[in-house]
């Protein structure tokens, strides 16, 4: 039965204009392909520090964009005899996708680097571009091949593989974003926690990779729990020098978790104390926030092109993760190092106090505060008291090193602020209604040495002061809590 005449000019209209339009498509695509090449381009040629790949990208974006023209002109001289069916279309955005995850696999494979992001924007549109070939037909009443059955249907299985692996990924970050899990921050702590089981420093590490007894989340009656999260500041000493093991002698009825996690900072904090710390009912979250690296330093995440950044894997591998500290950081008491690289850890850290800021340190100060808020906010909306220690850098403790590494960064003694770092998280903690404690003041006024020779780490004196000070600060405003086994309220 066929189609009453109006109906036919319609259908035919519209195919007409499909078919003028496609070519328009095409041309605008390739001339924001060769912009995009152009730019790239320019950009290597100029850059200080070239960044590989992305020269020979650049060179294959523009050459691509270039045959995608000649085929527009090609398809707009012939616009009349082009014969474009919706199959065909659908084929080739099945197989678009499937070159796209492909694509992305096989690089996965090359990585984890940064850089070979470049080369997915060549390869995809190297992809698109051979595609475009078997779906343009220019011969009229020619039908264009569409290959033998087989090969159809290994379109179709590898799209729809294609499709359940993005449609997973794609899942799992939505859902991490709307539980706020914080799932690529958590995987990397796990990464870096010590090794389950293992003896460290004189202790044993529990099965959570955290140094100390094993962790129970029953709270023995008249007894206030304290998590302790920090970076390696908690971890120094020995397992009977720590500062928080010796407040926790101080304190009878004071139990103390300590969840530090190596080169760790407020990013990290903030995610172990909703994945691990609440979890084990504490009735004080102490957060040690180091001057000296918790805001100009921060662990990497991993990158697009590591298969360890897809949430996929994060989500799947967690429980297998842990598999120790960063790489430097020794599991027995540290050794002196040499004078050179001490001077070029310390010197690294320094800049916290610069001022004025400039945009990259202003930057991290944002995000270091922004988590800190996070974990007071966390923290009141579990009804869990929080408190600040802020531990100071040892170019704010010893005047002479400050010095030396002026010298060595070229800066001039009006451009550091030692106490900058101090008043803006005074401020912060003030703002908040948050309990804070500065070791600053007393480690300059220890009459001894506080650090071990040639590094960052206390000795143990630094630890005992630790200790005392801590100690006896969380004593005034615990004492009428311990004793009359009331709620706890920080004053």
């Amino acid at each position: 039965m066929s189609r009453p005449l109006g109906m036919q000019h319609s259908a035919a209209g519209r195919a007409a204009w499909r078919i003028g339009l496609l070519p328009v498509l095409l041309t605008a695509v390739a001339l924001l392909i060769l912009a995009a090449g152009v730019l790239s381009l320019a950009r290597h040629l100029v850059d200080a520090s070239p960044r590989p790949y992305r020269a020979a990208a650049a060179i294959v974006l523009v050459v691509v964009a270039l045959v995608q023209l000649r085929v527009a002109l090609a398809c707009w001289k012939n616009r009349r005899a082009l014969h474009l069916r919706a199959v065909q279309a659908g084929v080739f955005c099945e197989w678009l996708i499937v070159g796209a995850v492909l694509t992305y696999l096989v690089l996965l494979c090359l990585g984890p680097d940064p850089n070979l992001r470049y080369l997915y924007r060549a390869a995809g549109v190297v992809w698109y571009t051979a595609l475009l070939l078997p779906l343009l037909n220019v011969q009229p009443n020619v039908a264009l091949p569409h290959g033998r059955f087989s090969l159809r249907w290994t379109g179709h299985v590898l799209f729809f593989a294609a499709v359940l692996l993005v449609t997973a990924e794609g899942s799992t970050r939505v859902y991490s974003s709307l539980t706020d899990n914080r799932l690529p921050v958590t995987f990397v702590c796990r990464q870096h926690t010590l090794v389950p089981g293992s003896e460290f420093r004189g202790g044993r590490v529990n099965r959570l990779g955290y140094w100390g007894e094993e962790f129970q989340t029953a709270v023995p009656q008249g007894v206030f729990r304290v998590a302790v999260l920090g970076d390696e500041t908690t971890l120094s000493g020995t397992s009977q020098t720590n500062f928080l093991v010796q407040v926790q002698e101080r304190l009878p009825g004071v139990q103390i978790y300590n969840f530090g996690v190596p080169s760790a900072g407020p990013r990290e904090y903030a995610a172990l104390l909703t994945h691990d710390v609440l979890a084990y009912r504490p009735h004080l979250v102490l957060t040690c926030v180091s001057v000296g690296d918790d805001v100009t330093h921060s662990l990497p995440l991993p990158d697009w092109f590591d298969w360890q950044g897809l949430y996929v894997y994060q989500l799947g591998a967690q429980p297998a993760v842990r598999r120790g500290p960063a790489s430097g950081f020794m599991s027995v008491a540290p050794q002196p190092a040499q004078a050179d690289a001490f001077l070029r850890a310390a010197a690294a850290r320094i800049d916290v106090c610069r001022s004025p800021w400039d945009d990259e340190m202003r930057r991290r100060w944002e995000d270091a505060l922004s988590h800190l808020d996070d974990i007071v906010a966390t923290c009141r909306a579990s009804g869990v008291e929080t408190a600040l220690v802020v531990v100071p850098g040892r170019h704010q403790v010893e005047p002479q090193l400050c010095q030396t590494l002026c010298r060595r960064q070229g800066f001039s003694a009006g451009e550091l602020d030692l106490e900058l770092p101090q008043r803006q998280l005074g401020v912060f903690a003030q703002r908040r209604g948050v309990p804070m404690l500065d070791l600053l003041p007393h480690f300059r006024a220890a009459t001894g040495p506080v650090y071990a020779r040639n590094q960052l780490d206390w000795n143990d004196e630094g630890n005992g002061l630790a200790a005392e000070v801590i100690g006896r600060w969380l004593q005034r405003r615990l004492a009428a809590a311990i004793q009359g086994g009331e709620a706890l309220t920080l004053r």
